[in-house]
């Protein structure tokens, strides 16, 4: 299309313009030009689509899942999914099901399964000339929940919301939880309870690391919101016991219904059991918790990051101090890397850095206590 021609010349141009200020890799480059810019800004920005009435008018046999464990209706909503109320033949837990709209075309009977965009595609351009530059040059054209370590799945549901460029549903995409749905309650457990008394849970992980950090653990391993005291299904579940000891894992081989990718071995058959029951019924093969945003990731060789660190210290901090306040020769990799980070360089935030407690926080709080009780 012509649009993708488009975007595809604005790509060259920009990569032409980054090559020619690659000398000051310790400061932003300017845009290519503001025509250019005001063109990408139309394909980065605008307001989400409205799901017309019959979209999610979807068959429960057709839908695709949407969202994680838990996800609250406007969380769903947010996503640009449908929700809807249910309860399951045979059981007596109501099933809070957010699924997929299904296409705006007349006739159109089956929600589209989830899918991530592939080279070729006018929302391939898009998302990779928007994680490339857009981000980088004009992070005011998107919201506070993309960065530089976003995901092309992050991107591909940015334009999706917006209803541009042909971008699907991704399968998956970050979400920043609220305090009114389950992950953030396990997610706070984990970090201020959880890693002492199951530390094995949590590799990689101190007390000192972010809750953005545990919330990425928590979505790797269900297990960890099971385990949770107090049971976050009730000591009288049978699925409570089951997720703790067994869990889901199993629904890699052989898929629930709705869940996406499908089972290397298929589809699960409703065989009555208490595994059916927990991971299928009641779809407790979701992560708890979605993958964070702005999750912290520190700079490996090969990263462009990781170059424009080496840079600032081995050249930058001695030619140009006044770019790097408070660092010196010495200062760590993080430090300067966190310090790119502020001047909006394709840096993500590095992990295992020092925060002070902000006022709200559990930490700030000290779990009820203040300073001076803290230290009679």
């Amino acid at each position: 299309t012509a649009l993708a021609f488009f975007l595809a010349a604005a790509l060259a141009a920009a990569a032409a313009a980054s090559g020619a200020c690659a000398a000051g890799r310790g400061r932003a480059c300017a845009a290519a030009s503001r025509a250019q810019d005001h063109a990408l800004l139309q394909t980065s920005v605008g307001d989400r689509k409205s799901l017309a009435a019959d979209q999610c008018d979807v068959s429960e046999s057709a839908r695709h899942d949407c969202g994680h464990f838990g996800i609250t209706r406007q969380a769903c909503v947010q996503r640009g999914c449908c929700w809807m109320l249910h309860k399951e033949a045979g059981t007596q837990h109501p099933a809070p099901v957010c699924f997929h709209a299904s296409l705006p075309a007349a006739g159109a009977a089956e929600a589209p399964p989830c899918s991530s965009t592939a080279e070729g595609e006018q929302c391939f351009t898009a998302v990779r000339w928007a994680m490339t530059y857009g981000i980088v040059q004009h992070p005011e054209w998107y919201p506070d929940w993309l960065g530089v370590s976003s995901s092309v799945q992050d991107f591909q549901a940015h334009f999706h919301q917006l209803g541009r460029e042909g971008c699907g549903a991704p399968c998956e995409s970050c979400h920043t939880v609220s305090p009114d749905e389950l992950c953030h309650s396990v997610v706070e457990w984990a970090k201020y309870n959880g890693i002492r008394a199951y530390a094995s849970l949590f590799p990689g992980l101190t007390v000192g690391s972010t809750l953005e950090e545990f919330q990425h653990a928590v979505r790797g391993n269900n297990k960890i919101a099971f385990v949770k005291d107090p049971p976050i299904l009730g000591d009288g579940d049978k699925c409570q016991a089951y997720m703790a000891l067994k869990g889901c894992d199993w629904t890699a081989e052989r898929s629930c219904p709705g869940q996406q990718p499908t089972g290397t071995d298929g589809a699960a058959r409703d065989d009555g059991s208490v595994g059916y029951e927990c991971c299928c019924r009641r779809s407790m093969w979701k992560p708890i918790c979605p993958e964070p945003c702005n999750l912290c990731r520190t700079a490996e060789p090969g990263d462009r990051c990781f170059a424009d660190v080496q840079w600032a210290m081995q050249v930058g901090v001695l030619q140009y101090p006044e770019w790097y306040p408070n660092l010196t020769a010495n200062s760590s990799t993080k430090e300067f890397q966190a310090q790119l980070q502020q001047m909006r360089q394709p840096c993500p935030t590095p992990c295992g850095m020092c925060s002070t407690a902000e006022q709200g926080s559990r930490c700030y709080g000290g779990g009820g206590g203040g300073l001076g009780d803290g230290i009679r």
